[in-house]
């Protein structure tokens, strides 16, 4: 978001956290992207691809010209490939089924599917 500082009077904010591995970003308010429920641990979300459009949509609605750098890229596929390794690794070790959902009393990571809110299913359409 160092992009746009003092660029745009564009109001954006982000929400992470309860409960855990969560993540939902507004500009001005509406609604732009909302991380789905449930979890994918051969390719979690955000993938590298959706933070790339995510990047470009939030600097586009601001006025802000460009995009990911390449720096930024390869750094959001290095973290993106260690979130893949650590789920596919809860994995193997039977603390997460193959789907995602958490082995009940093995994993104390984030809770398990969670329902869309009628405004996700909105953005979805």
């Amino acid at each position: 978001m160092a992009k746009l500082a003092n660029k745009t009077t564009t109001a954006y904010s982000f929400e992470r956290g309860q409960p855990r591995g969560t993540l939902t970003i507004r500009v001005e308010g509406a609604l732009v992207y909302q991380k789905p429920p449930g979890r994918n641990p051969s390719n979690p979300e955000p993938t590298p691809e959706q933070f790339k459009n995510i990047t470009e949509l939030l600097l586009a609605k601001a006025g802000v010209a460009g995009g990911v750098e390449a720096e930024e890229e390869e750094a959001y596929a290095a973290l993106h490939a260690a979130m893949t390794a650590k789920l596919l690794a809860l994995v193997a070790e039977g603390q997460l089924t193959a789907s995602g959902e958490k082995v009940e009393g093995a994993y104390e990571g984030a809770a398990g599917k969670r329902e869309m809110t009628a405004e996700e299913r909105a953005l979805r359409a």
